[in-house]
């Protein structure tokens, strides 16, 4: 049997579909498409890579930030 990994965002609509809680999210390739997800979701949001799989933990690679608003990034998490 084949094995593979899901993306963080195949696994939230996995569970999404069967009702589980999952956070609002969305894949965007333009700053100005994350600025305006992040408005609409509504702070504070997380600014995730969309990585190759030999990157599991984004936070290793430093490409995960949190913004408490437009402007004020906390840094990698």
């Amino acid at each position: 049997m084949k094995e593979w990994m899901l993306s963080e965002a195949e696994g939230y609509e996995i569970l999404g579909k069967y009702g589980v809680p999952v956070p609002a999210f969305k894949i965007v390739t333009t700053a100005e498409e994350a600025g305006d997800v992040a408005e609409s979701i509504g702070f504070p949001v997380v600014m995730k890579i969309v990585s190759p799989p030999q990157i599991i933990h984004k936070s290793d690679s430093r490409s995960c930030h949190q913004y408490r608003d437009k402007r004020r990034r906390s840094g990698c998490i």
